[in-house]
């Protein structure tokens, strides 16, 4: 997950995934302490698919 990926408008549907993904994810990519991988359909863009 980089600066490119537009956190400000993502919604998941879920309230943690969300503030995990906006406030958390990149943090803890940069400490080397977890990466997170975030797949975009390009017609459903901000939206996520927990399946």
């Amino acid at each position: 997950m980089t600066k490119k990926f537009n956190r400000a408008d993502f919604d998941s549907g879920s309230f943690e995934l969300n503030v995990y993904l906006k406030k958390t994810a990149r943090q803890h990519s940069s400490k080397e302490i977890s990466k997170t991988f975030v797949i975009i359909d390009d017609e459903k863009e901000n939206r996520f698919d927990p399946r």
